[in-house]
């Protein structure tokens, strides 16, 4: 499926779908289900809660096309967004000397030096003037007027089919070319939000935690944004890169971070969730689970400090990729942008040449 998660994303709280061809229930369902995700090579998994869906409902859900909303977390090391030979690195590196902790414990950096905060908002102004560049995160007026936002729970829900979608075929994995094509429905995806979550300081470096939110995530699409929104931030892609890389009558490049520079933080089933009610909440901490009894919490505290503990491993894990960045970085800056610069150049041309208003370079010319 070209909507597949990959498996170096690691998951705070994901949801899978399992089918079996016999009725299994109690510890014999439990049983299969392990053994199930063991087959699949999904390490470091543990079921916080189960739940049997009837038949009838059980064929309209599918975990990758029925999620209306997948949340993101990406990490991207400082070094990455400002130049290491800027006065601003600079300044910021002896603001930082003394005040970052090498404590394994991923901390919020505070306070914030009057240097840093301009770094922050560099990266947020970015992050804002590409979402409203690219119309993101709002519904499309070709479907008509506008309806009020639905809420359940005290949460907005995101199953509306009227958010503006765009074609991001080439944000996928290059392998699944043959089922990227911008005419397919499924490379229509929904982009509701990129924005700075947090900064954060993890064994000594400093860390922006970028988040993530849309309905369909194409294999590779998270790494592909977050690559392209750094290269727009150095400034080796022109800030209408985004747009011009979800028309739909443009093919090209877009380039690409590591693995394990992001992790799924949440999922939501909204539109299930209108129809039966919602499929997961939290009285999982509350049943059989050796883990909380051991530690004698009560059931709330124990699911916020597990799900908080679970989420400090994720970050450290991201932490350890970004470490390694710097020939990620040469390798983007010298051999990926100008490729993708070259796509750039064809596509204006084909553009001037629609628009009647091309003109032959120097060395076509003669």
């Amino acid at each position: 499926s070209v909507l597949r998660q990959e498996d170096s994303c690691g998951s705070l709280g994901d949801i899978l779908v399992a089918r079996f061809a016999a009725p299994l229930a109690g510890e014999a369902l439990l049983e299969a289900l392990m053994c199930a995700i063991e087959e699949t090579s999904i390490p470091n998994t543990e079921i916080l809660d189960f739940r049997i869906i009837p038949r009838g409902d059980f064929e309209n859900i599918q975990a990758e096309t029925m999620c209306t909303q997948r949340v993101y977390s990406c990490l991207l090391p400082l070094h990455a967004l400002v130049p290491k030979i800027s006065s601003t690195w600079e300044a910021l590196r002896q603001e930082l000397a003394e005040s970052l902790s090498m404590s394994e414990e991923p901390s919020v950096l505070s306070p914030m030096s009057p240097e840093m905060m301009k770094v922050v908002q560099s990266v947020k102004s970015s992050l804002l003037s590409l979402m409203r560049d690219l119309g993101a995160g709002t519904v499309d007026p070709a479907e008509g007027p506008i309806e009020p936002v639905q809420h359940f729970g005290g949460h907005q829900l995101f199953g509306s089919q009227r958010r503006r979608r765009f074609q991001f075929h080439n944000f996928g994995d290059a392998g699944l070319e043959g089922n990227l094509s911008p005419q397919k429905k499924a490379v229509r995806c929904a982009l509701d939000l990129m924005k700075i979550a947090a900064v954060q300081q993890i064994r000594g470096e400093v860390y922006f935690v970028v988040r993530m939110a849309g309905d369909r995530f194409l294999t590779q699409q998270v790494r592909r944004l977050l690559a392209a929104v750094l290269c727009i931030h150095r400034g080796w892609l022109p800030a209408s890169f985004l747009q011009t890389a979800t028309r739909k009558d443009v093919v090209l490049r877009t380039p690409l971070a590591p693995e394990h520079l992001h992790f799924l933080e949440t999922c939501h089933f909204s539109t299930w969730t209108r129809r039966h009610g919602r499929l997961f909440d939290r009285s999982w901490s509350e049943r059989s689970s050796v883990k909380r009894c051991a530690s004698g919490m009560p059931p709330a505290a124990w699911a916020k400090e597990t799900s908080r503990a679970w989420k400090q491993k994720l970050l450290l894990k991201c932490s350890e990729a970004g470490k390694d960045c710097e020939t990620w970085m040469q390798q983007l800056e010298h051999e990926e942008v100008p490729q993708i610069l070259a796509d750039l150049d064809q596509v204006a041309q084909l553009d001037a040449f629609a628009a009647g208003q091309w003109k032959p370079t120097a060395s076509i010319a003669g």
